[in-house]
């Protein structure tokens, strides 16, 4: 009897630890090619960072509000990903998106681009839409910085939800 019960402990066991295997592979190498992450907002994460310069935003209910320019935030990418499409839904209080850059080389050596794509959602919401070939960007340590631009005066807002990235391969 305890030679079973021990044989069926092994086994599920055994199954247990083969399908955290499995879970493990899909989380690194997705069956669908594309790795989708969100940012929380304010907080650091494992594949993002938070906005920073802290100075430079205020958090509101489920927005940051943008109070002077550059911003910019960290992605730490498994490196068999070569794309990135960046996704940043914002609304303008005065402050106008002006690009999303990525860094190029040491120092301030970013490559800015403007949005790819830009969609009007409701209550005047905006989505735009940026691709990044993440070989042509300058990595420390697997870190690849993005910085984005506004333009306005001070006391003129821009409402950033929080920020999304698709890694594709």
């Amino acid at each position: 009897m305890k030679k079973s019960l021990l044989k069926i402990i092994s086994l599920l066991l055994i199954i247990a630890a083969g399908g955290l295997v499995l879970w493990l592979i899909n989380k690194n190498f997705p069956a669908t090619g594309q790795l989708e992450i969100e940012a929380v907002l304010g907080q650091d994460q494992p594949i993002i960072s938070r906005l920073g310069p802290d100075p430079r935003l205020k958090l509101g209910n489920d927005y940051q509000i943008v109070l002077d320019s550059p911003v910019y935030f960290d992605l730490r990418s498994p490196r068999w990903f070569d794309q990135a499409r960046i996704e940043l839904i914002y609304k303008e209080g005065g402050r106008k998106l002006e690009y999303l850059a990525g860094r190029v080389g040491p120092e301030w050596q970013y490559n800015p681009q403007a949005a790819t794509v830009i969609t009007d959602l409701e209550d005047g919401w905006k989505k735009a839409v940026f691709d990044f070939d993440l070989n042509t960007l300058y990595e420390e340590k697997n870190v690849k910085r993005f910085l984005i631009s506004t333009q306005g005066e001070i006391r003129q807002e821009l409402y950033l939800k929080p920020i999304k990235v698709i890694l594709k391969r």
